[in-house]
């Protein structure tokens, strides 16, 4: 719950941010979501979640992952100002 929570508040101060505090807030936020990956294949390891709730949310955490870092790329494309936006 820490780790989601976490991930919530590095998303909230991205949002926020501009320029290099944005995108440190966005590699923490995808440190979090790496963290929640980690515990959730630990808890269906130890059979904590049912393969159907375990698909559902593993589903959810590859959409978020894949939001996230097209946020990263387009903050790190927009870096060097070589990226129009």
């Amino acid at each position: 719950m820490d780790a989601a929570l976490d991930l919530q508040d590095a998303l909230a101060e991205a949002q926020t941010r501009h320029g290099h505090a944005r995108r440190q807030a966005l590699s923490a936020a995808d440190r979090d979501l790496a963290r929640i990956r980690i515990y959730l294949r630990l808890a269906n390891h130890w059979r904590w979640l049912s393969s159907g709730q375990y698909e559902h949310v593993s589903r959810m955490v590859l959409e978020i992952g894949l939001l996230l870092g097209g946020w990263l790329r387009s903050e790190l494309k927009g870096k060097g100002g070589s990226g129009s936006r």
